[in-house]
């Protein structure tokens, strides 16, 4: 039986969890045990009992997430473990650092699988990203496969050796995001939304998904209609934020925080419109799951170019005024009345959920 170590800094609600969670929910588990290992876990995440009935073994750190701990930890229980396969699930150059130690431990295969194509700001951001490249160029040698969810995160993560990346797509499955016309109609229903137009994007509420700039864009929106409603789907570190925002502007009636949620298809089946206004963002998973659901989608110069699949999607820049952003969200809507499936675009891009989780487990049984 192949022992399989999945590694990544932080285990909580995100777009790392969300794809970790779709990949061993879509493979053959009868031969392989899969342990996931992180600095810190959040027990509440909404993917951890889930994985946790299927057999899948948590293993926490120091509980820290910056700790000098955890790397002796990790050398600790890896010489222990023996893993198989380690497969890293990263976002800076440091992390790489990790892979050093399992090498170091004789582990076999060493995945670096990078997610992210910056990082997110903050007053010390110029300073980590000396570290990140330092790490980057250090310790990359020291991966026996490099993948990456799009070309941008490969530049970002493995700098000069990005073109040895292999692009792993966050596969989806597809039939759980296409429209339904009776899930619209009990949402809406359910919050009051029956004949409004809304604006949807989901994400953590967090700086780099750049909800804040979207509060304002809507509120220029809502000034233009007043039956309009911004539907956020998420949690994060924000929230207290930006509510405090949506009600020193004066539209916190039409500012709804849903929360996390598993009905995605519900959700985006509700939305007239998805607006993704990243400032940093490694692929965009909720932007290929909105155009399958036959939404026009906008989004911000951020989301690379492998996310944007069909004809409904548009970019704008984050340097445009809100006022640009508001009258090209009225022209999308108004050009795009009918839904419609984009089942086969979805499929053909690579996106299809069964066939990366196919690549990934042949990869864990060459063993």
């Amino acid at each position: 039986m192949a022992r399989i170590c999945m590694f990544c800094e932080s285990w909580q609600s995100g777009g790392i969890e969300s794809f970790i969670y779709s990949i061993i929910t879509h493979i053959n588990l009868d031969n392989i045990k899969i342990d996931i290992m992180a600095c810190f876990i959040d027990n509440n995440s909404i993917f951890y009992n889930r994985l946790s009935k299927l057999g899948v073994r948590f293993i926490e750190l120091s509980g820290k997430l910056r700790s000098l701990k955890n790397n002796k930890i990790f050398r600790n229980i890896i010489k222990k473990e023996k893993y198989d396969v380690i497969h890293f699930h990263l976002f800076q150059g440091l992390s790489l650092y990790y892979v050093k130690i399992a090498e170091q431990e004789g582990i076999k295969t060493r995945i670096a699988h990078c997610h992210g194509a910056g990082l997110r700001n903050s007053k010390t951001k110029f300073i980590k990203l000396i570290l990140h490249n330092i790490g980057s160029r250090t310790w990359i040698s020291s991966a026996t496969d490099l993948w990456a969810c799009s070309v941008q995160v490969a530049m970002f993560m493995f700098n000069k050796q990005y073109k040895k990346a292999k692009i792993i797509p966050n596969g989806i499955e597809i039939n759980k995001f296409l429209f339904s016309q009776i899930s619209r109609n009990i949402i809406r229903e359910q919050l009051g939304l029956k004949n409004s137009i809304v604006i949807g994007n989901i994400g953590r509420l967090s700086s780099e998904k750049n909800q804040s700039f979207l509060i304002d864009v809507f509120k220029t929106f809502f000034y233009k209609d007043n039956n309009s409603y911004l539907l956020l789907i998420g949690q994060g570190e924000d929230k207290d934020t930006l509510k405090k925002k949506a009600k020193r502007l004066g539209i916190e009636k039409n500012v709804i925080f849903y929360g996390q949620t598993q009905d995605i298809q519900g959700v985006l089946s509700a939305m007239d419109i998805f607006v993704f206004p990243s400032i940093v963002e490694g692929l965009g998973i909720a932007c290929i799951e909105a155009q399958t659901s036959g939404l026009p989608v906008l989004c911000s110069e951020a989301i690379p170019n492998e996310a944007k699949i069909t004809k409904n999607i548009r970019t704008l820049s984050l340097n445009n005024k809100y006022i640009d952003w508001a009258n090209m969200i009225k022209i999308m809507i108004n050009e795009n009345q009918n839904r419609e499936s984009n089942t086969e675009l979805i499929k053909k891009s690579g996106f299809d959920i069964y066939d990366v989780a196919k690549f990934v487990y042949l990869k864990y049984m060459e063993q």
